[in-house]
C-alpha cells in the first residue's frame, strides 16, 4: 500500500506539471475537469453495479438449505467474558434457549474472579437451573490478545469433543446449535463460523456502526466468498472438533495475533479441511458511545483488514 502511494502521487504530480507546460493553464484545467467527470461517472457506475451484484448474491447466499444434524453430540459452549456489557444477560440467554436435544455444556471464563460479568452468569443460573453451566478464573496471559489467553485457560474444562466458541456480545436463534452441528457434519469440513449482522444498543452512534457492519461488511463478504476473493473466519463463532483444534496445535499460538479469527480459519485450512458458512447471521451488538469510540472501532477493524488482505482493503477503499 504505501509503495503504491510512493508511485501514484509522483505520476499525478509530473502529469500536472506536464499539461501545465505543454497545454497552458485553461487547457490544462479543462483536461482536469474532464479526467474528473470521467472518474466520477466511473466511480459511480462502479458503485451501483456493485450494489446491485452484492444483493443479488445476499440473497442468494442466504436462501441456501441450513443442513440438517444427522445426530446431536453433546457440545461445549465457550464463552469468554470480560465487563458488564450491554445486553448480556439476553445475549447469554438465547445460547440456553436452544432446540437442540443433545447436551450443552456452557463454559463461561473471565480474568478476574471480581468480574461484573460474573453476576450475569448466576442470574443465568437461576434462569436456567438445568443448564450444565462451568465458570473459569484465570488471570494467565499468554501475549496481548485477552480473549485468545482467557480461551486457553477455559479450554481444560471443556468436556465435550465439539466446541463451539462464541463472543459474549453475540446473539442467537434457537436452532443455532442444530446448524452448526449439521454444518460441521458434512465431510471434509473442519470449521464453521457465521456472518455477523449488527444489532444496536440505544443511541445515534451505534445505529451508524449497525450500518457498517450490515451494509458494508456483509455485502463485502459475501460478494468475496461468491467471486473466490475471500477466506474469511469470523471470531463471534467458531465451531470444531477437539481434534482439529489439536492439528493446529491449539489456540496458544494466536495470542499475539490481531486478527486471530483469520489465522485460525487459515491454519485449518493449511490442514486440508474446509471453513464452511451456513446461510443464516447471528447478531453482534454495537455499542460504541461516541464518535470517538466509532472511529476507533472502524480504524481498528481497518487496520485488521489491510493486515489480512491489502488488495481487497484497497478495493474496499
Amino acid at each position: 500500500m504505501k509503495r503504491l502511494k510512493w508511485v501514484i502521487l509522483p505520476s499525478c504530480l509530473l502529469l500536472v506539471i506536464g499539461l501545465l507546460t505543454f497545454e497552458g493553464p485553461m487547457r490544462a484545467a479543462h483536461l482536469l475537469l474532464i479526467a474528473l467527470l470521467g472518474i466520477s461517472v466511473s466511480a459511480a457506475v462502479g458503485g451501483i453495479s456493485y450494489t446491485l451484484l452484492a444483493s443479488a448474491l445476499i440473497s442468494r447466499f442466504f436462501s441456501r438449505p441450513s443442513s440438517d444434524a444427522s445426530s446431536y453430540p453433546p457440545v461445549t459452549v465457550v464463552k469468554p467474558l470480560h465487563g458488564d456489557e450491554w445486553n448480556l444477560l439476553s445475549n447469554l440467554s438465547s445460547f440456553c434457549q436452544q432446540d437442540y436435544p443433545g447436551e450443552v455444556q456452557y463454559l463461561f471464563g473471565v480474568h478476574d474472579a471480581a468480574d461484573p460479568a460474573l453476576k450475569a452468569v448466576d442470574e443465568l443460573r437461576t434462569l436456567y437451573p438445568e443448564a450444565h453451566i462451568t465458570v473459569v478464573a484465570d488471570a494467565r496471559l499468554y501475549g496481548p490478545n485477552r480473549k485468545i489467553s482467557n480461551i486457553v485457560n477455559m479450554l481444560p474444562q471443556a468436556a465435550h469433543d465439539v466446541m463451539i466458541f462464541a463472543d459474549s456480545d453475540v446473539s442467537v436463534s434457537a436452532d443455532y446449535l442444530r446448524s452448526l452441528v449439521g454444518e460441521l457434519q458434512k465431510p471434509g469440513v473442519g470449521l464453521v463460523t457465521c456472518i455477523y449482522s449488527g444489532k444496536s444498543a440505544p443511541g445515534f452512534w451505534p445505529h451508524l456502526a449497525v450500518n457498517a457492519i450490515n451494509y458494508q461488511f456483509v455485502p463485502g463478504v459475501v460478494t468475496g466468498l461468491a467471486l473466490g476473493l475471500a477466506k474469511p473466519c469470523m471470531g463471534p463463532t467458531i465451531a470444531m472438533h477437539r481434534r482439529t483444534l489439536d492439528m493446529i496445535g491449539g489456540f496458544e499460538q494466536f495470542a499475539h495475533h490481531l486478527a486471530e479469527d483469520h489465522a485460525i480459519g487459515r491454519a485449518v485450512r493449511m490442514t486440508g479441511e474446509s471453513v464452511a458458512i451456513p446461510p443464516f447471521s447471528v447478531s453482534h451488538a454495537c455499542v460504541e458511545t461516541s464518535v470517538t469510540s466509532l472511529l476507533s472501532h472502524e480504524l481498528r477493524w481497518s487496520r485488521s483488514i489491510r493486515s489480512i488482505d491489502p488488495t481487497g482493503h484497497l478495493a474496499g477503499c
